[in-house]
């Protein structure tokens, strides 16, 4: 994956977060109301970024490993989980709040 294809589906994700409180401020009262349509946003989100039931099992790590240094405001030594490996240079990681990250893969050390 690309770093501007990252960057992209980033910002959607944030939309999708964004739209979703804003509903609430608009007096939409049950989270039942709108939930079908986050589930269907968080469902793109998942295929965008082949995870979850649409990952690439053929191609998928998940290993587990740790930041050797600070990076993108992530601290040393956080803890990830390894989905993808890119050939360019990057990996595509879950944080342990479940976030989505493209990482360096220099930056990764996968003894634990």
């Amino acid at each position: 994956m690309e770093k501007e294809t990252f960057e992209a589906i980033k910002e959607y994700e944030i939309l999708i977060s964004q739209l979703y409180m804003n509903l609430f401020d608009l007096g939409v009262s049950e989270k039942d109301e709108v939930q079908w349509m986050y589930d269907d946003l968080e469902d793109l989100h998942d295929r965008l970024f082949k995870i979850g039931e649409y990952e690439d099992k053929d191609k998928a790590i998940n290993k587990e490993g740790y930041l050797i240094k600070d990076y993108n405001g992530l601290p040393k030594y956080f803890k990830l989980l390894i989905i993808y490996r890119y050939e360019n240079g990057y990996c595509l990681c879950k944080n342990t709040a479940g976030h989505v990250e493209l990482i360096p893969k220099d930056l990764i050390s996968y003894d634990i």
